[in-house]
């Protein structure tokens, strides 16, 4: 299986704008082809909550963050 690494600045998750839906349709109509890891960067809970979301509906995705909220 193929590997590829996806960073991004922006979260493809939730779709509210079309570089997510662009990110998030690329990574699901092809992870059954491509093993993915996608990093981005995390700034509040917001972000947070919805990388979890995201996580948890694209089980076969890896997803990696930093987690830059401030404490």
């Amino acid at each position: 299986m193929k590997k590829l690494l996806i960073v991004s600045l922006n979260s493809c998750y939730p779709l509210y704008h079309g570089g997510a839906h662009a990110q998030y349709y690329f990574l699901d109509g092809l992870k059954e082809q491509v093993e993915f890891v996608f990093c981005t960067i995390i700034t509040n809970e917001i972000e947070f909550e919805n990388i979890e979301i995201l996580k948890k509906n694209q089980p076969l995705i890896k997803v990696y963050f930093v987690d830059a909220r401030l404490q």
